[in-house]
């Protein structure tokens, strides 16, 4: 779980990064420890690595952190592997296809 420790180091990165543009002091820490909640402060800190690297002129905002922590997750995929061959079903597929195409497709 997020630490108020930690939101208070977070600060002091991006404090360190955007010198006086940083404008968030401690008052604002409850606020981003709340948006921020369920990430893992390694995870965070990557995010604002990535926020410094993209945009090293302005600070991120909060909504912009969770952006790039969202983009950072894995993604759910319903690849599938190909099922191991199998020669009768290769043979019925082909059955198959050359039945719809009218003609012979199997190369001799």
């Amino acid at each position: 779980m997020l630490q108020t420790n930690d939101v208070g180091r977070l600060f002091a990165t991006l404090q360190a990064a955007y010198g006086h543009s940083w404008a968030h002091k401690a008052d604002a820490i409850p606020v981003w420890q709340e948006k921020l909640k369920g990430h893992s402060f390694d995870q965070i800190m990557r995010a604002a690595n990535k926020a410094i690297d993209r945009h090293p002129n302005f600070p991120p905002s909060v909504g912009q952190l969770l952006e790039i922590l969202k983009a950072d997750k894995p993604r759910a995929t319903t690849y599938l592997p190909p099922p191991p061959f199998d020669e009768a079903n290769a043979n019925k597929a082909w059955d198959k296809m050359e039945k719809l195409a009218g003609r012979k497709l199997r190369p001799d």
